[in-house]
């Protein structure tokens, strides 16, 4: 006998999924926030609740949600390309609980979380038509802490 569907965002949203853990998959709307089900008992729980803004006259602002088997990276990535003043980075723990808050103050452009190592989470930056490259990183001891601060990768 086959599983039923599990439904995960209304029509008209952007939804992503992010991972499985464990018997979760986790996956986000930008409408709502991040959500997990448990894919033998199909309850369906919101980890992170959020209310984004879309819009600001018009143009679209742009997030950029990744995962891990630790924490949720949220980065705001500005409207459509041009800064705003609020770039940055919000890390979650897979219980949605806030874990720390990092600006991107300084960063000529928007950070990518690119993948994650045992000891570090790495961030890249794509110029226009290329892949992205990493740029920095942050100290997985210092997330859990609360005090992560990006860490410059020194290009040769």
């Amino acid at each position: 006998m086959g599983r039923a569907a599990v439904k995960l965002a209304e029509q008209n949203d952007y939804t992503t999924l992010l991972m499985m853990h464990g018997d979760l998959v986790y996956w986000c709307t930008l409408a709502e926030g991040v959500f997990a089900c448990n894919m033998d008992t199909r309850e369906i729980h919101q980890v992170i609740k959020w209310s984004l803004p879309r819009e600001r006259e018009g143009a679209y602002y742009q997030y950029s949600i990744a995962a891990d088997h630790q924490y949720i990276y949220m980065a705001r990535l500005g409207i459509m390309g041009e800064p705003t003043g609020e770039e940055g980075l919000t890390i979650y723990d897979l219980e949605g609980n806030e874990i720390q808050y990092i600006s991107y103050d300084g960063r000529k452009q928007p950070l990518q979380y690119l993948l994650a190592t045992p000891d570090t989470v790495i961030f890249g930056v794509a110029d226009e038509g290329h892949e992205p490259q990493p740029v920095c990183y942050l100290e997985r001891m210092e997330i859990a802490e609360g005090k992560a601060e990006f860490l410059d990768i020194k290009q040769p």
